[in-house]
């Protein structure tokens, strides 16, 4: 599908377990965790973990530095990845329009508690990184989602509110798993270093903060939400 966006134009997960790859080094040695039927969204250049290749079934990338073309893992994968792309929606429409391909309307400004008080059907709210993104990505749509209880979503320009409604009655939620989500240190998988701030204790500054305040809501909410790696987010490790 072409311009298509992932809340009105019939985006599902065929699974109840929803695996969200980040590329942090403490994801290696842990990848075999992650079950054969897991749906599995690689995070920005998490796609290229070899143990990996071949399993990811979604790309989720909200990065606008990749247009400044300083991200090969990107350029690289961006015509060859066979599976589904997740791009923000400010994407250029050569990026966006393309089989497979939906992209996500991104609420800003995020970075104050009550901001992740309540996740709203709809929107995916910024400022927890690409992994927070992913996370809502599978929290609205891993097997239970309002397409697959019988509710259609809209067509563009319609109303959500009535998908709300009926959301907020069925939904259901999968087990949503993490893994190389470190928020913390500089390293990624590959042995590389990136240029993400951090606090003295090593968290990334702000973002570690804001994504623990959205996981706190969704332990609060029910959530089977845990990672199966270490991470500096306060949940159970598997």
């Amino acid at each position: 599908m072409y311009g298509a966006t992932i809340f009105t134009d019939g985006f599902t997960i065929p699974s109840d377990t929803v695996v969200i790859v980040g590329s942090g080094p403490n994801g290696v040695g842990n990848y075999h965790k992650i079950p054969e039927d897991a749906y599995i969204i690689a995070c920005n250049n998490a796609i290229g973990i070899p143990e990996l290749q071949g399993r990811f079934d979604a790309w989720c990338v909200v990065d606008i530095r990749c247009l400044e073309g300083d991200k090969p893992w990107f350029w690289n994968n961006i015509d060859t990845f066979p599976g589904t792309r997740l791009f923000r929606s400010d994407f250029p429409d050569h990026l966006t329009h393309r089989p497979n391909t939906y992209t996500m309307d991104l609420e800003l400004g995020i970075g104050r508690k009550e901001q992740y008080h309540r996740l709203e059907y709809g929107r995916i709210k910024m400022g927890g990184s690409v992994s927070g993104c992913a996370m809502q990505v599978g929290y609205w749509f891993g097997d239970y989602s309002a397409n697959q209880k019988g509710f259609k979503t809209p067509n563009r320009d319609s109303l959500v509110e009535t998908v709300r409604d009926a959301y907020d009655i069925v939904k259901s939620h999968p087990k949503l798993r993490i893994i190389g989500v470190d928020m913390k240190g500089k390293g990624y998988f590959d042995g590389s270093k990136g240029k993400v701030p951090i606090f003295k204790d090593g968290t990334w500054v702000n973002t570690c903060k804001n994504l623990g305040y959205m996981v706190h809501w969704m332990l609060m909410d029910g959530v089977d939400l845990k990672s199966y790696s270490e991470t500096a987010l306060n949940v159970e490790v598997i």
